[in-house]
């Protein structure tokens, strides 16, 4: 990925977990996640085209991350997606 695009892509994710702290998800505007990441509705537009998609975007990285964690937390080093249910289960028990 071009580190430009990269680089907007992050801020906007950034920006629209930034305006959930303070915000509900029907408050949502795309001016002002633009504005807290400091580009272009134009930028916006060609990005993801609808704050539902940044929103896939930011909950798909959001996952991606715990997802790291919980795979850096296992007994043996597996991803979760490799271990049965239950026993991913009592894991998160602890």
């Amino acid at each position: 990925m071009d580190p430009r695009v990269a680089k907007t892509r992050a801020a906007l994710i950034g920006a629209v977990l930034d305006e959930l702290a303070t915000s509900e998800v029907a408050e949502l505007t795309i001016a002002a996640i633009c504005t807290r990441a400091g580009v272009s509705r134009v930028a916006f537009y060609d990005r993801f085209g609808t704050v539902d998609a940044l929103l896939v975007a930011a909950m798909e990285e959001e996952l991606d991350r715990v997802r790291e964690v919980a795979g850096a937390i296992t007994p043996d080093g597996t991803r979760p997606d490799h271990i049965p249910p239950a026993d991913l289960v009592e894991m998160l028990r602890i």
